[in-house]
Order: C-alpha cells, then sequence, then structure tokens
C-alpha cells in the first residue's frame, strides 16, 4: 500500500542544506547518493535506525545474495575473504567509496572468464544423462564451493538440468506440432506452431544436440550481460542491498524504474498486464493485472518464474540473471504483438505461455457483482461481490474519481434491489491500494467505528474510523481471502472480524502486509546546480507506517486467521511476508473500544463444524487435501535428477496428478442468475468467462453452504426472539 504526497520536502531540503555545504567541488554520484539515501533511511523510514554495522551486515548478506543467489560464482574462501566488508558498508555509504562492489566484480568478471570455458568444453561433446546423481536445486542448502574443481562440478550438474529441461521443452514442442499438423485436437488449429519452425529432429541424439546448444547460448547470453552491466546498474543493486537491509518493501527506484513503477498505478497498461519482481536471478509473477492480456489468456500465475522471452515466432532469450528494468523492455511491446513465455510454475513443472499484448480493459479492474444460487440449496438467492483491488483514480478531480467504495455501494444496491439473502464479498488475490478505501468500503457493512490503527515511526498511532452511521449493506456476510489477499484486503477483512460483522473464510491466513510505503522524489534532496550535473539519481519507496486491527494486532507477518480455513495447494508455498528478508517484526498496540455487531447471531463453533464435515464428504476437497500434500513433499524435494529417462517419467506422473486436480464445469451446482449487458464480441468472452470461473470454484460452492448456515441460524434466532418476546 502506497501514499501519495508531498511529505518529506522539508525534511529532504535540510538536508539539501547540511549535506553539501561540505562539498568543494561536484560530489561523485556514489557520494550523492550515500549520502542523500543515508540521511533518508535513517530519519525516514520507520524503523529509525542508524545505518551502523548491524545494518551493514545486513547490506552485505543481501548483496552476496544479489550477486550470488544459486551459489553459482564464488569460492567459499572468496566469500571469507568479502567478509571484510560485513562491518565496512556502513563506512562506505558515509565516505562515498565504495570498495566492497570493485572487489565483487573483480571476482565475479574473472570467474565469468572461467566459466564460459568450461560450458564450451562442456557441452562440446554429448553430456551422459543417464546416471543416477542429483543436483541439490536449492542453494540454501547448499554451501559455497571449496574449490574450483567443486565448482566445475556443480556447472557441469547445472548444465545438465538444464539440458533435461530443454529437451523435454523440445520433446513437448515437437509433440504439439505434430498435432496441428494432423489435427488431431481441436483447439490445437487455433495454437500457433512452436519456434522449432523447418528444423528436422528426428532423433534422440538430434534433439540432445540441439538442447545443449540451446543451453549453451542461453547461458552464454547471460554471462555476457553481466560483463557488460552498467556502474549505474552495479550502484543499483549496492543501495538496494542498502535499502533491503531495513525491510524488503523499501527499494532504491533508479530514474528509468520510476516509468515502470508508475505503469501499475496509471490503469492503462499496453503490455501483457503482470506485475513482476525479482527473485535472485530470476524474474517473479507477483500478480497479474486483472482485465490485462496475461489475465485473459490464463496461464500466468502468480509465483511463476519467467525463464525466456521470445518476440512471436523468434528463439527465446532467457532472462535469467537479466536486471528487471531489461526483462520488463522484453516482455512489453505494442497492442497485438506477441510474447512468448517460457515459465517455471511452483511445482517444478514447464509450460510456454503465448500472450497478445494488449491494453489493459479497465473495467475488468473494477468491482462486479451477480446473483447465484445453488442447486441443493432451493429458495436462496446469494449476492457474489468480485473485488479484484482497491482502486482510486487519484489524477482525477475528488468528484469525478472512479472508486472502489462508490463501485462496491453501487453492486450492494443493485443486489438489494434483487432481494437477496446474503452477501459474499470475494477479496481472494486482492492486494490492496488505497488506505481511504479500506476505511470507507469497511463503513459500508458496519456503523461508525475505527477500522483501523496506523503507527508512524515516532510511535504516534491515528486511529482512521469510519464516520457515517449509515450502513448500505447489514444483512449474512462473508468475506473470501487467500494468501495473495494484502495490505487494504486484510484491514477490511480484520475490521470485519473484530466487529463480528462477517466471517471470514480462506487460506490458514492472508499475505501480512502491514506496512505503508511512500514516494519519494531524490532529486528534491539535490540543489539546483548539482542536480543539473546528474539530471536525475532516482527515487526511493520507503516504509513509512504499520497497521494495527482495531484489536490491536498487527496485521504484518501473521496476516489475518480466517475464522473457517480452506484447504488449498498454494498453502504449500513459501508465499507471504514472514518468507521475505529482513521483514519488519509482528507486535501489537493496545485495543481499542467497538462495539461488536449483533447483525449476525450466528453459532461459529456449529457452522465450521458442518463445513469441515462437507469438506471432508466431498471428493473434490479430498483432492485438493491430497495436492497439498503432495505439492509440500516436491517442493521440499529440491534434489533433482540429472537421469533423462527419470526426469521424463516423473513429468508424466506429475501431470497425471494435476489433470486429476481439474475440475469440470458440467458438475457445478451453481447457478449464475445475473444477466450482464455485453457490448461486443470481446466483452461478452469475458463475461462467459467470469461465469465459468464462478462455476468451477469449489471454494465459493463451499462458502454458499456456509452462508446458508448463517441464514438459517439467523432465522433460527430470530424466532427465539420473537417467542420470548411474546410471552
Amino acid at each position: 500500500m502506497f501514499k501519495k504526497f508531498q511529505l518529506f520536502f522539508y525534511i529532504l531540503t535540510f538536508f539539501t542544506l547540511n549535506s553539501y555545504a561540505q562539498f568543494n567541488s561536484t560530489p561523485t554520484k556514489e557520494l550523492l547518493l550515500s549520502n542523500v539515501l543515508k540521511n533518508v533511511l535513517e530519519n525516514v523510514h520507520y524503523k529509525q535506525h542508524a545505518i551502523d554495522d548491524e545494518i551493514s551486515k545486513l547490506a552485505f548478506d543481501n548483496l552476496i545474495k544479489f550477486y550470488d543467489f544459486k551459489k553459482l560464482f564464488f569460492l567459499n574462501s572468496e566469500v571469507e575473504s568479502l567478509k571484510k566488508y560485513r562491518t565496512l558498508i556502513d563506512d562506505e555509504v558515509t565516505s562515498g567509496k565504495i570498495q566492497s562492489l570493485t572487489d565483487i566484480d573483480q571476482i565475479l568478471m574473472g570467474r565469468i572468464r572461467d566459466i564460459l570455458v568450461w560450458n564450451q568444453q562442456l557441452l562440446a561433446k554429448p553430456l551422459d544423462l543417464s546416471g543416477t546423481n542429483f543436483y541439490e536445486t536449492d542453494a540454501k542448502k547448499r554451501a559455497f564451493a571449496k574449490n574450483i574443481d567443486e565448482l566445475k562440478a556443480i556447472w557441469e550438474e547445472n548444465l545438465k538440468l538444464s539440458t533435461i529441461n530443454e529437451i523435454i521443452k523440445i520433446e513437448e514442442e515437437i509433440k504439439a506440432d505434430k498435432e496441428i499438423d494432423k489435427g488431431k485436437k481441436s483447439k490445437a488449429k487455433k495454437k500457433k506452431k512452436s519456434s522449432l519452425g523447418k528444423e528436422v529432429l528426428k532423433t534422440t541424439a538430434d534433439i540432445q544436440k540441439k538442447a545443449q546448444s540451446n543451453v549453451e547460448k542461453d547461458y552464454k547470453l547471460f554471462l555476457e550481460r553481466i560483463t557488460k552491466e552498467k556502474q549505474e546498474d552495479k550502484l543499483s543493486k549496492y543501495f538496494n542491498a542498502l535499502a533491503q537491509s531495513f525491510d524488503p518493501h523499501t527499494t532504491f527506484l533508479p530514474p528509468d524504474d520510476i516509468e515502470n513503477f508508475n505503469i501499475e498505478f496509471s490503469g492503462k497498461l499496453e503490455g501483457i498486464g503482470a506485475v513482476l519482481t525479482a527473485d535472485g536471478p530470476y524474474i517473479k509473477v507477483e500478480r497479474v493485472v486483472p482485465g490485462s492480456a496475461a489475465w485473459k489468456q490464463k496461464d500466468l500465475k502468480p509465483e511463476d518464474q519467467i525463464l525466456k522471452v521470445g518476440q512471436g515466432d523468434h528463439e527465446a532469450v532467457s532472462i535469467v540473471g537479466m536486471d528487471l528494468r531489461d526483462a520488463v523492455k522484453l516482455i512489453r511491446g505494442k497492442k497485438g504483438s506477441e510474447v512468448r513465455l517460457t515459465i517455471k510454475r511452483p511445482d517444478g513443472s514447464f509450460k510456454v505461455v503465448p500472450i497478445v499484448r494488449d491494453v489493459v480493459v479497465i473495467e475488468e479492474s473494477y468491482a462486479k457483482s451477480t446473483v447465484l444460487e445453488h442447486k441443493n440449496i432451493p429458495g436462496k438467492k446469494i449476492g457474489y461481490i468480485y473485488l479484484p483491488s482497491f482502486y482510486r483514480d487519484f489524477q482525477a478531480n475528488s468528484v469525478e474519481a472512479k472508486n472502489c467504495t462508490d463501485d462496491v455501494r453501487a453492486e450492494l444496491k443493485k443486489l438489494k434491489e434483487s432481494k437477496v439473502d446474503a452477501v459474499i464479498l470475494d477479496l481472494r488475490n486482492d492486494g490492496g491500494g488505497s488506505l481511504d478505501d479500506a476505511r470507507m468500503l469497511s463503513g459500508l457493512f458496519v456503523k461508525e467505528g475505527p477500522i483501523v490503527q496506523v503507527k508512524d515511526q515516532k510511535g504516534s498511532i491515528k486511529i482512521l474510523k469510519d464516520d457515517d452511521s449509515s450502513v448500505d449493506y447489514g444483512g449474512p456476510l462473508i468475506v473470501m481471502v487467500n494468501k495473495f489477499s494484502a495490505s487494504a484486503s486484510e484491514i477490511l477483512a480484520g475490521a470485519l472480524q473484530d466487529y463480528n460483522r462477517a466471517i471470514i473464510v480462506g487460506n490458514e491466513h492472508t499475505h501480512g502486509k502491514g506496512t505503508v510505503q511512500a514516494i519519494i522524489n531524490l532529486d528534491n534532496a539535490i540543489s539546483p546546480e548539482i542536480l543539473k550535473m546528474y539530471k536525475s539519481i532516482g527515487s526511493i519507496k520507503i516504509t513509512i507506517q504499520k497497521f494495527y486491527r482495531i484489536n490491536g494486532a498487527s496485521t504484518q507477518m501473521k496476516g489475518v486467521t480466517p475464522d473457517i480455513i480452506f484447504p488449498d495447494p498454494i498453502d504449500a508455498m513459501e508465499s507471504g511476508e514472514k518468507y521475505l528478508d529482513n521483514a519488519l517484526e509482528w507486535d501489537t498496540v493496545k485495543s481499542l473500544a467497538f462495539e461488536k455487531s449483533n447483525v449476525a447471531p450466528y453459532d461459529l463453533k456449529s457452522i465450521k463444524e458442518k463445513s469441515s464435515k462437507r469438506m471432508a464428504g466431498n471428493p473434490y476437497f479430498k483432492k485438493i487435501t491430497d495436492k497439498m500434500i503432495w505439492l509440500k513433499a516436491k517442493m521440499e524435494d529440491t534434489k533433482q535428477s540429472l537421469n533423462l529417462d527419470s526426469v521424463r517419467k516423473k513429468n508424466l506422473e506429475q501431470k497425471d496428478v494435476m489433470d486429476n486436480f481439474e475440475i469440470e464445469e458440467e458438475n457445478s451446482q451453481i447457478v449464475v442468475k445475473h444477466q450482464f449487458k455485453t457490448r461486443d464480441e470481446e466483452e461478452k468472452e469475458r463475461v462467459e468467462e467470469f461465469v465459468k470461473k464462478i462455476k468451477k470454484d469449489p471454494y465459493l460452492e463451499e462458502t454458499l453452504f456456509i452462508i446458508n448456515d448463517m441464514i438459517i441460524g439467523n432465522s433460527t434466532a430470530n424466532a427465539k426472539v420473537s417467542l420470548k418476546t411474546v410471552r
């Protein structure tokens, strides 16, 4: 969650007057950035922590991870020799003389020259892919190599694994091309052929030769790209290592990154519509923008790693180890052009995802509602509201600004006119947004009172309240969440849970992001004369506040725990704030006085027991539970076989397991009653996809049963109250 404001300019002006009076000449960019960032981090960040030896150690560890996340470059002895900088980075920041970066770079450049020779030698002849060896893919479980021979052996194993994966990908492309040629599948006719073109690969040896050639080319591009890295990119790594030692959401943004960052909030994006983040040497999908090209294509998911990027039918380029900015430039493109992404799923499977770039369809990012019925729950109409984000157009006039609060209010009005018996608010995958809308939207369901507490760096707590005593909807309510529900979603879910206003259902916990970030333009800290020399030095996204529920508990790290927990395969993933390095700790503040709702006098214990019993007897939930167990075991088993036949067999078994978890729409008992008005065929297709998704959602189906239990509970409670009154 971010704030847009003009705060801190007075602080930055103070820095300008005091930091640069000492310079007799134009400072170097290193000294300039070091001093500005030091002042901002120490004085503005929520932690209020001096850049000292403690921060220096964290920054050094970050820097080593940034440069050698997979432990493929440095020897243990080299890392040990570099450790002299663990308590010196704070001194480097003060002086602006960054020797640690020079020493790291010197070791890295020499090692890359060695690796390029090794790879050429190793891939010059067919690799033996029939052995019994395994490669440990989780670098956390491996130490840095003890010597050159050990590092060379690691690279040989790495090349074997890469070759095996490339062989399997080529084999799948050949199979798909044959299906297109023969027209075996109706869907296949609509698909484009692979990038193999007219190349004939008849034998296993041909395929392996092609695979090894691709692997050598990919690694050569990857390694040479590192050697061509500009000094400003190296400085960006260094200063991000420093910034992220404070917390994972504090990030230095070079001038070029501001444009990329602003795209997420512009409301209009020409590209694929995915929010990407750097994860070590990999580019990971953080979120798919609703309504975007990637969202419509359906295959790209949060937590997917993007390994290669291809433009149309052209050969794909590896982006492993590529700077995020450069990767984004390859992925982004003009409307109507195609990009082909080679992705790796969290379960280890690979897929090529073709996406035709487009302009994000704004309407798909907005709240929408419909009326649901269930064939086994006769006589009940349930309102369903899907909210993909807490959006607000900050650029528009306040009266005209499009925002989620007004839109949800309008959807509630329509649902009440349809005389629904209850409402489901779906916040799954909602990454948050406007803080004001988290407060106001909560107020649609509760009478006036506190919604969330916000604590700043000085310990001052501001209580954000709903001052409107009116309630737009006061009936039975359920809020659906998952691990990707974050920030504003957690504020709303936590408030409604604290007020006893709704039952919260979903994963074992929400994401756990309970912090606020602000964007500060660092150019404001520089005198005009000096700024002319550098044009711009960039900005910083910095954590300035923490959220707390009205019961006093922070949403940071722990998130919101649902009242009823659904089994979900994503619970097997290490996804959430608690898995991020240097995340701020969970803590509490004083609980506020507030009056709990008596709108829903339901028996939560009884409802939970009924839900648990239903899920235990539901074959699909049994499959989900089995998948969780399978996926968790798979993710813990980080050693990959270097035997091609074994990997082929394992992949086929994995595909069978994944196919077994599919649910067919024709078996759905959910009835979507609302008739959506559509303007054109494209919009009609989007609506049909939305309806299809609803019908195939087992979690939504169970939520309908839970809300029916709530309605029955309310009716029974109201009947008892009436009888008591009569007596």
